[in-house]
């Protein structure tokens, strides 16, 4: 979750019901065997389930969809070199939009960097 969260820093999680999960929270989540905090992208709601789109800051890849018993509670506090730094995410709904927005354009970069270099490290090919 970097640049948000780094390795090693306390979470401070508090308990949520997935009717109050919005776009941008970072949601701790028991997914399988792993548990992870990642940002949510999206939120699909309907009749028989709530899905939840999360993505690490730094992936270049979303995660597949987790339900609402997935999440364990919201990410609302880190502990960074001893001093408490608040989630919270300002702006309403715009604030939240454009944070989730800049966090994709992110991820476009990224892999299109990615990309480049990878083909840069093709083999030439004979001309001829």
């Amino acid at each position: 979750m970097t640049p948000t969260i780094e390795d090693g820093e306390v979470l401070i999680v508090a308990p949520v019901s997935a009717p109050d999960v919005d776009v941008a929270d970072v949601v701790f989540c028991q997914v399988g065997s792993r548990s992870v905090a990642h940002r949510v992208l999206s939120i699909k709601r309907d009749a028989r389930a709530t899905r939840l789109t999360l993505c690490g800051d730094a992936a270049l890849e979303i995660d597949r969809p987790a339900t609402a018993e997935h999440v364990r509670g919201r990410v609302i506090a880190i502990e960074r070199a001893g001093r408490r730094l608040d989630l919270e995410v300002a702006a309403g709904l715009l604030g939240r939009l454009a944070l989730v927005a800049a966090f994709k354009l992110r991820r476009s970069l990224r892999r299109w960097r990615a990309r480049a270099w990878l083909g840069s490290l093709a083999p030439a090919r004979a001309v001829g």
